[in-house]
């Protein structure tokens, strides 16, 4: 949301996002999991994310 005015406080709450993450399609689960991942996808994913984690 934009703020036009910082120091007011007033921060337009009926403002309309038409911008998403790159990349983002809507179709991701909780886990962030897209819902027709294949199973070699998923184990791929899982590696990244232990990568990071090891980081």
């Amino acid at each position: 949301m934009t703020n036009p005015n910082p120091e007011s406080g007033d921060i337009k709450q009926d403002e309309v996002v038409e911008e998403g993450m790159q990349g983002a399609d809507g179709n991701v689960d909780a886990n962030g999991l897209e819902a027709d991942m294949t199973e070699a996808e998923k184990q791929q994913k899982l590696r990244e994310l232990r990568e990071n984690l090891d980081q």
